[in-house]
């Protein structure tokens, strides 16, 4: 499955094996409003929970680091309240790989099957899978309810009328928190340990100017060529600025490549003075960068949730709702030069809207 429809299918929550039964086969509107409890008005202002479940279908490491303007915002939001981050069918990111980022945000991450407590104040649905927003009813109790599942219907928080639900997955999540009544803050300090921190001080140390160039991608689709991007840092070191290119373990047989192409680039990740390889360090990293130019991939998801200013570029993926979010941050679309295809974005245009970062 590509890596997009992965991400929608973790964003649209479980699927039952098998096709779903209409909803009017099985749920007559007047029990489906008793079962909903829906509330028409409450006092969404000043309100505190001591406990508040999260249900996501899942977390892989992309949509994981997407969704930490989320997780952040809603733990400011509740500075006391025991949050508890729960995952139906996918694993979490957040039980192992992403786990120290959310530490001091996340109280516990568990599966809905071993999820011990039952009772919360308030219950967050982010999908929108009609019938594990039924199951979530039924086997778990709560003050208060929200999702925007059948438009919001059996949600205790409703948007007003006329609301669009953003395109980018991640507004759409903070939209979430909006419609609850909480206040969404568009900056947070990470939690990044100083390990991390200073070993990235050490693979890239003094003041330099560093632009980072994340080169690859889960799939080769969605890669911008690499002789385009070899051109540009050559380009971008005229200007006085030293290439860091990001090179994964997707992207080895790459390596000598690029070594003899840009010999003069610093390539972090293949140091021998790195033991191991772990997303915590590419963000360490990324902290380094004056800027960077990434395909629609993880690390520019990484390099996002340094807050880095980021270029992020589009092919045959949506930036209408993978875009990184990030406070200084632009996209450029093959769409926007009259293809589909990564080798339809110019170089010029590149250089051209990289400065505009600068």
């Amino acid at each position: 499955m590509a890596e997009g429809a992965r991400l929608e299918s973790v964003y649209a929550g479980n699927r039952i094996a098998g096709s779903n039964p209409a909803l009017s086969a099985i749920l007559s509107p007047e029990w489906c409003r008793q079962l909903g409890g829906v509330r028409e008005s409450i006092l969404r202002s000043h309100m505190s929970y001591s406990t508040i479940l999260v249900y996501v279908g899942g977390d892989l490491v992309g949509d994981g680091l997407i969704k930490l303007p989320f997780i952040y915002n809603l733990r400011q939001n509740n500075p006391n309240a025991k949050i508890v981050w729960c995952y139906g069918e996918f694993d979490s990111v957040f039980e192992n790989l992403l786990a120290p980022l959310i530490k001091s945000q996340i109280d516990e991450v568990v599966s809905l099957k071993n999820l011990s407590s039952q009772n919360f104040d308030l219950i967050i649905d982010t999908q929108s899978e009609w019938l594990t927003t039924l199951k979530l009813k039924m086997q778990l109790t709560c003050t208060y309810f929200f999702s925007p599942t059948l438009g919001y219907f059996l949600s205790d928080f409703k948007p007003p009328k006329g609301y669009k639900a953003p395109k980018r997955l991640i507004d759409k999540m903070l939209g979430f928190l909006d419609i609850i009544g909480m206040d969404i803050k568009t900056s947070y300090v990470l939690d990044l340990d100083q390990e991390w921190q200073e070993k990235a001080a050490e693979l890239l140390p003094g003041h330099k100017k560093y632009i980072g160039f994340a080169v690859g991608a889960g799939y080769r689709a969605k890669c911008w060529p690499r002789k385009s991007y070899q051109s540009l840092a050559r380009q971008i070191k005229k200007e006085g600025y030293k290439p860091v290119i990001i090179l994964g373990p997707q992207e080895q047989d790459w390596v000598t490549e690029f070594q003899q192409e840009l010999p003069d680039a610093l390539y972090p990740l293949q140091d021998k003075r790195v033991t191991k390889q772990s997303p915590l360090l590419t963000i360490a990293l990324a902290q380094r960068f004056e800027a960077a130019v990434s395909n629609d991939c993880g690390v520019g998801h990484m390099v996002a949730a340094a807050n880095t200013p980021l270029l992020t570029l589009f092919g045959p993926t949506t930036a209408d709702k993978f875009a990184p979010k990030v406070l200084k941050g632009l996209t450029l679309r093959a769409q926007d030069f009259g293809g589909n295809t990564m080798e339809s974005i110019p170089q010029q245009a590149v250089f051209e809207e990289l400065k505009e970062l600068l």
